[in-house]
């Protein structure tokens, strides 16, 4: 059997925010072999993931509210003769003025922005989760070897 070399690891792409990009890759696959360069470096960039965290979900929400709110006025719109107006027939029914929402623009707009939040808000919860059990694996390679040392 020959020696095969590992195969490559996929590249990681890196999160802009803010004006910043973190090279996820780089820090996912960083062999640390000081503790204390991890322990600096890890834990930084996981409280700054935190905060974005924090306004990703609270952009979710204001746009939830704003989706929440567009929604009625375009039911109010409809209800007031627009049903007819844009064309989606004589009988506006509840369900048809519920679907008729759905078709409005500015609510497709919306989903759409609260879309792209979610999965933010998902990228970067994860992205913290894997960087904190990058540290716990540093910490336990530390202590692994300095047990090995000790004996």
């Amino acid at each position: 059997m020959k020696n095969q070399s590992p195969p490559k690891l996929p590249r990681i792409p890196p999160l802009n925010l803010d004006g910043f990009d973190l090279d996820v890759g780089y820090y996912v696959q960083k062999e640390y072999l000081d503790i204390a360069e991890a322990a600096v470096e890890l834990p930084s960039i996981v409280e700054w993931l935190n905060w974005q965290h924090q306004v990703a979900l609270e952009m979710k929400l204001r746009k939830k509210f704003e989706l929440e709110r567009v929604e009625a006025q375009v039911y109010f719109e409809l209800k007031g003769g627009d049903f007819q107006k844009r064309g989606y027939g004589d009988k506006a029914t509840g369900d048809a003025i519920n679907a008729a929402v759905a078709l409005d623009e500015r609510v497709g707009e919306l989903n759409e922005d609260i879309a792209v939040w979610y999965a933010l808000e998902d990228r970067l919860d994860g992205i913290s989760r894997s960087l904190t059990a990058k540290l716990d694996l540093v910490r336990s390679s530390e202590a692994t070897r300095r047990k090995l040392v000790v004996e």
